[in-house]
């Protein structure tokens, strides 16, 4: 993030249509005119731009045709894990909500709600990786640090609790950035694990259905007294060599043999259990209480962390 008293601010836009990427640049430049936006209509545009300019934030459609912003997000955490981006999608709902959250954006406006919430979401996320630099520089010389949340089992809590998380790991300065995306990307799956598989208690085996095909089922549900009670339990632990989450939620636990074939990275081609794959892909050691409604996740400090990362 670059320093906005010196220098204008840069928003990358990317949107295949040419009337929502006309509009939305337009909301932007009225709400923010010292603003400098750029526009583009692929994300292969758009990673061009990326490695030529120096950007702030990335705003991208969500479904664009070769590669969509789900793609680009992932690319993005790899060779631009600085850059946040906030995602345009056509709906918004729990489903989308759930989605962003498990791709790591660092928020999404749903496109009928542009006029009114784009501008705004945008300077959020800015004002927070300004204040997310400020902190660094008190957080690297904590030796340790114990953070203890107790959150409604809700999408939008479980949002900002990710996004305090990541901010928290930057500012320590023991993890490089593409490490904290990893990192930020398994806790986010527990969460998610914790608010539908165990206080909604929606695909309780997680190999059962697609996140897309139980959201609905969650809304339902959680309307209801039985689940609208329970909550999500979440301690951070920094350490100067290692960091631990422990994850808890109100659900009744679930059988865990069934994670036993859970093996391998995340992938586009398998529908099912990706969240905990993640998991176990960004995080050194995952396990669980004996009846399931509590993990643990913890990995070693990365001693190739750069300060100015």
């Amino acid at each position: 993030m670059k320093d906005a008293a010196t220098t204008r601010t840069t928003v990358l836009l990317v949107d295949d249509s040419t009337t929502d990427r006309t509009r939305s640049a337009g909301l932007i430049r009225n709400g923010q005119p010292q603003w400098n936006v750029i526009t583009v209509e692929s994300a292969r545009e758009a990673l061009t731009q990326l490695a030529e300019t120096p950007v702030d934030i990335v705003v991208s459609d969500l479904v664009m045709p070769d590669i969509d912003g789900r793609q680009l997000l992932r690319i993005m955490h790899h060779d631009h894990p600085l850059v946040p981006v906030v995602l345009m999608t056509a709906k918004g709902n729990d489903q989308i909500a759930a989605e962003c959250v498990g791709l790591g954006a660092a928020n999404y406006v749903p496109k009928r709600m542009l006029a009114t919430d784009l501008v705004n979401v945008l300077s959020d996320v800015l004002q927070s990786e300004e204040e997310m630099l400020t902190m660094r520089k008190v957080l690297q010389h904590v030796v340790q640090n114990r953070c203890e949340f107790q959150i409604e089992s809700n999408l939008k809590q479980i949002w900002s609790l990710i996004r305090f998380v990541r901010e928290r790991l930057f500012a320590v300065g023991t993890f490089s950035a593409h490490r904290i995306q990893s990192i930020t990307s398994a806790v986010g799956e527990s969460l998610l694990n914790a608010h539908f598989h165990g206080n909604l208690q929606v695909n309780e085996r997680p190999l059962q259905l697609p996140r897309s095909e139980y959201v609905a089922l969650a809304e339902q549900r959680k309307q209801a007294a039985e689940f609208s009670s329970r909550h999500i339990r979440l301690t951070m632990t920094l350490q100067l060599d290692r960091i631990r989450f422990h994850v808890a939620d109100d659900g009744p636990g679930f059988d865990q043999s069934c994670l036993e074939e859970l093996t391998g990275p995340p992938s586009d081609e398998l529908h099912n259990g990706n969240g905990i794959r993640q998991m176990r892909t960004a995080m050194r050691d995952v396990s669980y209480n004996e009846c399931g409604n509590e993990v643990i996740l913890t990995d070693a400090a990365d001693n190739t962390a750069l300060a100015a990362c």
